[in-house]
């Protein structure tokens, strides 16, 4: 096996359980109840559009019309949706931990 046969396996495997993620979170989780949910989904809804459309690509061996667009509509839908799972992670980790450890560093010198 070649590296470039590797490459296709692994591209191809990855599309079938980014899909099959999608899919089964899209239809047993209740993702739309929670921001963390939506996102999810978001991410991984966009992640396997992306897969599935580029393995449909390769397989023509040609690059469709309307392929740039569609590039460029997919990757802006991937970029939104990790730039909003971005913002919930500062605001519901980073800052969190932030005001935690200042109130933290205020009981331990209250405890010396």
């Amino acid at each position: 096996m070649t590296w470039a046969h590797l490459g296709d396996f692994a591209f191809y495997a990855t599309t079938f359980v980014t899909i099959l993620f999608a899919a089964l979170y899209f239809v047993t989780a209740p993702w739309w109840r929670t921001v963390t949910g939506r996102n999810i989904m978001a991410v991984m809804g966009s992640m396997a559009v992306a897969f599935g459309y580029f393995t449909w690509v390769i397989s023509m061996g040609h690059i469709p019309p309307g392929f740039l667009p569609m590039r460029a509509l997919i990757f802006i839908a991937i970029g939104l949706s990790i730039g909003w799972r971005t913002v919930i992670f500062i605001r519901h980790h980073i800052i969190r931990s932030l005001r935690a450890g200042k109130e933290r560093e205020h009981e331990l010198e209250d405890s010396r």
